[in-house]
This record gives C-alpha cells, structure tokens and sequence, in this order.
C-alpha cells in the first residue's frame, strides 16, 4: 500500500536551469537600471556659468582669477563658486598686506622663536645665541 503522505519527486527540464538563474540576474539589473534613471531624473548633476579651471603645463590644474561658476552635485544644493584676482575662492583680495598683520606676523614669530629657544635651553642647560631675522 503506497504512503499518502509522500508527494511525488518533481523534476526541472534542463532548460529550467538556465532560465532561473538568468530571469534572477535580468530581474537585478532592471531593477538598478530604472533606480538609477530614477535618481538621475530627481537629483540631477548640472553646471552653470564659465569653467573656471584650466590646465597649466608648470602647475597642473589651475584656478581662472576673477571666474564664478554654479554646480549642482547629485543629492545637494546649487553651489556658487567665486574666485577673486588671484584665482583663490576667498572675499579677500590679494596684493599686500596691511600694516597691522605684518605685525602680527612678527609677534607670532618672534613668541615661536622664545619658546624654541627656552626648550634647547632646558634641554641643554645653557642659553643659546639669539637669532637675528
């Protein structure tokens, strides 16, 4: 008397094995492709106004002084970039300096220079010669 409870052993055509599998990879790929158009479409990369880089043959890849462009990376905001007569992206402008910070300057180093000199001196035991700029 043959047992109820067992079903009958199920056999995939040979074709099977190679349909599957390929349906599951086709089915991944589709799925990228449409999120990806789909992220493209939302969050889109742009840019707008002049490049504001140029290649240099000394340098390498250099900044164009007085240039403002806007880019648009995927996922963030419009970002405005300025760069002011020297090809820096700063609201300073470049040339000299005032007076007051080249003061400054010389303080702060003269103080790098006192600190230098007391640690040769604790480590010596003896005053070093001062230096002149």
């Amino acid at each position: 008397m043959p047992n109820l409870n067992e079903e009958p052993k199920r056999v995939l055509a040979r074709r099977d094995y190679v349909l599957l599998p390929a349906i599951c990879v086709l089915t991944v790929v589709l799925m990228f492709v449409v999120s990806e158009m789909g992220t493209r479409l939302v969050w889109p990369a742009a840019r707008e106004g002049k490049d504001c880089h140029r290649e240099d043959a000394a340098l390498g890849m250099v900044n164009v002084p007085n240039c403002t462009m806007r880019i648009k990376v995927p996922e963030t905001s419009w970002i405005t970039y300025h760069y002011n007569e020297c090809g820096f992206r700063s609201t300073e402008a470049c040339g000299p300096k005032r007076r007051g910070d080249q003061c400054r300057l010389r303080r702060l180093v003269r103080r790098a220079q006192r600190r230098a000199a007391d640690a040769r001196m604790s480590r010596t035991g003896r005053i070093p010669e001062p230096r002149r700029l």
